[in-house]
């Protein structure tokens, strides 16, 4: 995600900010070695009060152009991000920016979902082993039960070339009855 967003933030036409809603171990901040002085927590508690100005200067900026809105610092701090809060405060990122990442945590929380469901798409990553793949099968089985979530998911294999262990990706493709959107190399 980090590095997606550096991407599209390299170019001056767009404006892009990365929300990290691994609320426990997310590491963009780490990524971008970035010290921020506002996180999630603090945009969601005074979203009422922010305006695009003051939202903006609660963000991290990285030299890249990219923005951050980083995860709580403290882990109990978790809980004090609700679902009406984070639906709120992606409605004014995606007002202010031209293009909202988020990094979801691998729980598929609550947050999670609200992120899912206000994404325009979903880019889900795997490799081309056993578990992975399972993983994507059964995801792909969850997101069924959400209506439209489904047909927003792009999958993106990433490590290709890894090893002689790997599943061809026509057998991936089998797999998880799905088309494979991109490659990524290891």
């Amino acid at each position: 995600a980090v590095n997606l967003g550096c991407v599209l933030a390299a170019d001056s036409h767009n404006s892009v900010v990365l929300v990290d809603l691994d609320m426990a171990l997310g590491d963009a901040d780490v990524f971008l070695d970035a010290i921020p002085d506002y996180t999630l927590v603090d945009v969601a508690q005074n979203i009422s009060r922010l305006d695009f100005s003051l939202l903006k200067r609660s963000l991290t900026k990285h030299s890249s152009g990219l923005y951050l809105l980083p995860r709580p610092v403290q882990l109990q701090d978790s809980s004090l991000v609700t679902p009406d809060d984070l639906t709120r405060v992606l409605g004014l990122l995606k007002a202010t920016f031209t293009h909202l990442i988020i990094d979801l945590s691998k729980s598929y929380s609550e947050l999670d979902f609200v992120a899912l469901k206000s994404a325009k798409d979903i880019l889900l990553i795997t490799q081309l082993d056993l578990p992975c793949l399972r993983n994507v099968v059964r995801l792909m089985m969850s997101f069924g039960e959400t209506e439209n979530l489904k047909d927003k998911v792009k999958i993106v294999v990433n490590r290709v070339g890894l090893g002689s262990g790997e599943i061809s990706l026509k057998k991936a493709q089998e797999t998880m009855g799905r088309e494979i959107f991109w490659q990524l190399p290891n």
